[in-house]
């Protein structure tokens, strides 16, 4: 993005639908997350629009870590990010979504 994406941000969600299978880079549960935290920082980064090109750049199976890649829109910008996705509690069904700056 064009304004340094220099943020690190996590959200904590319960998931249902999923069960005990993190959620995939391309998933409804994944682009939700990502909106509610763009959203959350609206005043710089303006309203989450859409992500599009999402990418698996890797899954680590032991640590049970995605990371992707895609193309964020926001009302006032669009550029690439990076964001992973893990677990804080499998048992319980809520992982961790980080969205990292774009090199």
């Amino acid at each position: 993005m064009n304004k340094s994406l220099v943020f690190s941000v996590g959200v904590v969600l319960l998931l249902s639908a999923c069960g005990n299978k993190l959620p995939k880079c391309n998933s409804e549960e994944a682009e939700n997350t990502i909106a509610e935290i763009i959203n959350g920082k609206r005043y710089y980064f303006g309203d989450f629009v859409t992500m599009k090109d999402i990418k698996q750049d890797a899954f680590n199976k032991k640590r049970q870590i995605r990371t992707c890649t895609a193309t964020l829109k926001t009302t006032k910008d669009e550029g690439d990010i990076k964001f992973s996705i893990k677990w804080e509690d499998q048992e319980k069904g809520e992982y961790w979504i980080e969205i990292h700056e774009q090199n």
